[in-house]
């Protein structure tokens, strides 16, 4: 089994820091590194040859929840786990934390009008500075947890305990279409602003609060349900037969889903226990979860929920003229989704062809686009579909969003998805 270590490495004024080398680094088959003393903590276990699809790992990390700033049009709920490992794409290609002190900082962007999570590839920066010194600023990358869903992410180097200031830049939305309440909004970059405490109490409640599930289970085709709901809910999400989970707040559970302490950060941080035994109003600063709408939710002739790879491609066609439209096409929606968590799946490059009779009608790429109702999908009007037509939802490129723990191994192919148009 693949073995990753958290210890404490003193710093000054006797501080305690992750050591973020440590879990990036690779101890080997079992093995108990006795050289750090009793400052070291037991160590991490990956899921060894874990399937080529989604499965639940280890082990969720503790997070500080930081309350939700908005600027402009956006809401930014930041958050705050132990520097970890992650995969970035193309690829996937592992990315190893640093060798020195470094925390995981998070963000989830969304519109706090409809309560929609962005899920797009929004240009952005973060620089966090102490005592007016820069320490770091680097552009997160986007990623995807089973907890947390979509998310702006990094690991970022800290210089010690203290006081931190984190600037947040974030660009227009250019690139995805916008529909229905989010239409011609997000025209405009926007700057976020929240500062966080790191102390010792602080550092140890992130690594106390890591907590490991059965073994037996690692590796199960399974997820951590969205934050803040229990793995033991015994639900499951009519997306992908079997797997469950129709939860979409947005609270706690994941590889970073046990809530540290956050006592220690003043009114701008909170600790969310699984059991939400924390005796704190959070109204101002919940964040939704970017999970898609339930497949009987979503509007329309729903023609299918085909899978690729561990992918939900649920597809719908709606009826002519809708909203989406600017005649009397008919729209057809393809809603991409994981398994479980029904966590969006963006990023990506999608086409339809449309055959009648063996003969091509219609060859077009689809559109990303967002919108209050339908949330995240791939769209395009069709302006002539028969019953009999056969549709091929063509995967050109897959989500190319970075992946936590239990993602990386799904969701990485091309290739092209069948369906059969019942009415016309």
């Amino acid at each position: 089994m693949k073995r990753r270590r958290v210890l404490y490495t003193g710093v000054a004024a006797g501080a305690l820091a992750v050591g973020a080398g440590c879990l990036g680094g690779d101890d080997g088959e079992g093995g108990d590194d006795d050289e750090n003393g009793d400052d070291g903590f037991d160590a991490l276990p990956r899921v060894e040859d874990p399937p080529n699809a989604t499965y639940l790992p280890s082990h969720r990390d503790g997070m500080i929840m930081l309350d939700t700033v908005t600027a402009g049009d956006f809401a930014l709920s930041p958050m705050l786990s132990i520097p970890h490992f992650f995969w970035t794409m193309p690829g996937p290609t592992e990315v190893d934390p640093p060798a020195d002190d470094a925390v995981h900082l998070m963000a989830t962007v969304w519109d706090p009008e409809t309560e929609v999570v962005i899920p797009v590839a929004v240009g952005s920066t973060i620089e966090l500075t102490k005592d007016g010194e820069s320490v770091s600023e680097r552009s997160p990358w986007t990623m995807i947890s089973q907890g947390m869903g979509f998310h702006l992410g990094d690991n970022v180097p800290i210089d010690g305990n203290g006081t931190y200031t984190a600037t947040v830049s974030l660009e227009s939305i250019s690139d995805v279409r916008l529909t229905g309440e989010l239409a011609d909004r997000f025209d405009e970059g926007a700057t976020a602003t929240f500062e966080f405490e790191i102390t010792d109490e602080a550092r140890h409640g992130l690594v106390d609060r890591i907590e490991f599930f059965e073994e037996d289970r690692w590796g199960d085709r399974d997820a951590v349900p969205p934050m803040g709901q229990s793995h033991d809910h015994g639900e499951h999400d009519e997306d992908h037969g079997e797997h469950g989970n129709d939860h979409d707040d947005g609270n706690d559970h994941d590889d970073h889903d046990g809530h540290a302490d956050g006592d220690d950060q003043g009114d701008d941080a909170h600790d969310h226990g699984d059991d939400h035994g924390h005796g704190r109003d959070h109204h101002d600063h919940e964040m939704p979860y970017s999970s898609l709408p339930p497949t009987e939710d979503l509007p329309g002739e729903l023609l299918g929920e085909p899978t690729l790879d561990d992918g939900v491609y649920a597809t719908t066609l709606l009826s002519a003229g809708s909203r989406f439209v600017d005649g009397d096409e008919r729209y057809l929606a393809v809603s991409p989704r994981t398994p479980y968590n029904r966590c969006v799946l963006s990023q990506q490059s999608l086409s339809v062809r449309l055959e009648r009779e063996d003969e091509t009608v219609v060859d077009e790429e689809l559109t990303p686009t967002l919108d209050h109702e339908l949330n995240f999908h791939y769209g395009v009007a069709l302006e002539d579909v028969e019953a009999g037509d056969e549709l091929h939802i063509v995967v050109e490129s897959p989500p190319q969003v970075s992946r936590h723990q239990g993602y990386e191994t799904a969701f990485l192919s091309t290739g092209e998805l069948t369906l059969e148009v019942e009415d016309s």
